[in-house]
């Protein structure tokens, strides 16, 4: 990088148009063939950030994250996120703490 990098780059940015940043993004990122790391323990229990669009929500407050009534851990929530293919295709993959699959 040149020397003069950091005291150039929020000049370089300022000039960037909305549409050449949604363009670059259309280009580069494709949320299909994404790979999400998670790190956490798998047995606790997730919690989730209220929205408006859901019944009896309040939005902003924080509430367990419900499946059928029971409360999910976050190894059950990401492994319904992985099989719904919201995130697309692939699946879950657990590793222990030495980086094994489990």
């Amino acid at each position: 990088m040149p020397l003069d990098y950091y005291n150039t780059y929020v000049d370089k940015l300022s000039k960037v148009s909305v549409p050449e940043v949604m363009a670059a993004a259309a280009r580069q990122l494709h949320p299909g063939q994404a790979v999400y790391v998670v790190v956490g323990n798998g047995a606790e229990k997730v919690i989730a950030r209220a929205s408006d669009d859901k019944p009896g929500a309040r939005s902003g407050k924080d509430v367990p994250y419900l499946k059928d009534g029971a409360q999910l851990t976050l190894r059950e929530a990401l492994a319904d996120l992985a099989a719904r293919g919201d995130v697309g295709g692939g699946g879950l993959i657990e590793l222990d703490t030495d980086g094994h699959v489990k």
